[in-house]
């Protein structure tokens, strides 16, 4: 029997996943792309002034078509860079996609920069705790048709 990693007990988990329902359903999420916004609503969320809120039905329902798998792989460009997720050994991805971030120098909420990306990917790299850096932010410096690229 190998040893397990956890950080949160079952009951801590479900207690998680109550309050984010609670927060998805009741404060909701702001979505400055309309496309983005009009794709919820039809799924059957409500829109309020850009702000999305999903009914915990939506959620639950969107929850059970995701597939159980005890491992996967994220592949790199080279097989010696693939990570091997799975619950037998521990992980630690860095992952959001962010829309605004706090400014190191003024403690100011502003909207994240590409600038931002390259700094935050930089310091994910370096970073050995890290097994997985994803876009911690989506820049908003760049056309919204692009930004994909740019993450």
């Amino acid at each position: 029997m190998k040893p397990e990693v956890l950080f949160l007990s079952n009951q801590e988990v479900e207690r998680v996943h109550e309050k984010a329902l609670e927060m998805l359903e009741d404060l909701g999420m702001r979505f400055e792309g309309a496309e983005a916004r009009e794709y919820f609503v039809k799924a059957g969320a409500k829109e309020e002034n850009g702000i999305v809120k999903n009914p915990r039905s939506l959620v639950e329902e969107a929850l059970k078509t995701m597939p159980k798998r005890d491992e996967f792989v994220f592949y790199g460009r080279t097989p010696d860079r693939d990570v091997k997720i799975s619950r037998e050994v521990p992980s630690m991805a860095a992952m959001t996609m962010a829309t605004h971030v706090l400014d190191i120098y003024t403690g100011q909420r502003r909207k994240a920069t590409d600038h931002d990306l390259a700094m935050l990917t930089r310091m994910m790299e370096r970073l050995d705790t890290v097994t997985v850096a994803s876009a911690l932010i989506t820049p908003q410096d760049v056309p919204m048709q692009s930004s994909d690229w740019y993450t």
